[in-house]
């Protein structure tokens, strides 16, 4: 184990875990879009 928090096995996986969890907030927000609403809100 190693990278960020010792809890990746480098840095490509912390990258790609954000990445995804971050495609997943945006598909879930194309679903039903609202005006002025900020990544993350629900």
């Amino acid at each position: 184990m190693g990278g960020f928090m010792g809890a990746y096995k480098g840095t490509c996986a912390l990258l790609g875990r954000c990445t995804k969890t971050l495609g997943k907030d945006i598909a879930e927000w194309l679903k039903n879009p609202v005006d002025k609403a900020t990544l993350g809100d629900r």
